[in-house]
């Protein structure tokens, strides 16, 4: 059976109504005051979504105000969202949703402008997406490295929704809408080594895995799915294709990615490089089979910090 919100949104823009679910479910928890673990659950998705590391948590906020579409001056924002902080200031957050198309290029740009010139003493630009997003580099530099994947709205909606008390048919739809839109991280079960139509997914599912891994070892700028090919020379000429992605760490550049080879296509592994001179660690796929999403998600996120300040020279 599909969910309330897949019904519901037969002949409707796919992008736009998403946005508006995401809204009107927020907005609907935070409503009634008298439902406080309600409330609870959407301020988790606030807190992940709406504000940046250093920033208050949504916690202690009055009056919050989340709309979608809103126009101000020219521009037109997703998601925004707005409250007063108990120290009497403002908060201002533009939130850029996003579900299988790319970012236009300088969208967020212009949304940066226009948000440092909002008298909030608290500013917010966040993107939320899947990993597979493109994003230009002026784009990503508006950005400042701020940005949610909808596999972490599932996993946090998953970890809270059971303390709900009104709400809980409504995330429970919520969850299996983005279940149905493939937006939850699932573990790789299979060989997806092997660039070929029936492995896609699982190689997806990795790569999805590693950019959530790299973001929560403290890579910055870590970038959407790239794909290159080449040609070995020795011991015989044979095309390969690499697929991972870049990122900064402690303010250098590392790669992470996996080359697959024709001939040899079970015998993947994770190199973790350093730019431009190509040092690398390596981590067999088969470390991470059998392994849950969560678990693979924790050894990767492991991996990647342990080898990232070795390969730097970090102790």
């Amino acid at each position: 059976m599909n969910s309330l919100f897949h019904n519901l949104s037969k002949g409707l823009p796919g992008e736009n109504y998403l946005t508006n679910v995401l809204v009107a479910l927020l907005a609907e928890l935070l409503e009634n005051e008298n439902l406080q673990k309600d409330k609870d659950v959407a301020l988790k998705v606030l807190n992940l979504i709406a504000k940046e590391k250093e920033q208050p948590d949504f916690v202690h906020d009055r009056g919050i105000c989340i709309k979608a579409q809103v126009r101000a001056d020219g521009e037109q924002p997703d998601v925004t969202v707005s409250s007063n902080l108990p120290d009497g200031t403002r908060r201002m957050v533009y939130v850029e949703v996003k579900d299988r198309d790319d970012v236009r290029k300088e969208q967020l740009v212009r949304y940066r402008r226009q948000l440092d010139h909002s008298d909030a003493e608290t500013r917010c630009l966040t993107l939320l997406c899947r990993p597979t997003t493109q994003v230009e580099p002026e784009d990503e530099e508006a950005l400042r490295n701020q940005r949610a994947y909808w596999s972490e709205v599932y996993d946090t909606i998953r970890e809270s929704k059971g303390r709900a008390q009104v709400g809980k048919y409504l995330l429970a739809s919520f969850m299996q809408f983005l279940e149905e839109k493939n937006m939850q991280l699932k573990e790789v079960t299979g060989d997806c080594a092997s660039i070929k139509r029936e492995s896609l997914d699982d190689l997806v599912s990795l790569v999805n895995l590693l950019s959530l891994a790299m973001r929560r070892a403290g890579f910055e700028r870590v970038s959407s799915i790239k794909m290159e090919s080449g040609r070995e020379t020795e011991p015989e000429e044979e095309v390969w294709t690499w697929v991972g992605l870049y990122g900064s760490y402690k303010s250098q550049q590392l790669s992470a990615g996996m080359h697959v080879y024709p001939s040899n296509p079970t015998e993947l592994k994770l190199e973790l490089q350093k730019e431009p001179d190509y040092p690398y660690r390596e981590l067999k796929w088969v470390e991470l089979q059998g392994l849950s999403s969560a678990d693979q998600l924790r050894r990767l996120q492991t991996f990647l910090e342990e080898n990232a300040r070795q390969l730097l020279g970090i102790t």
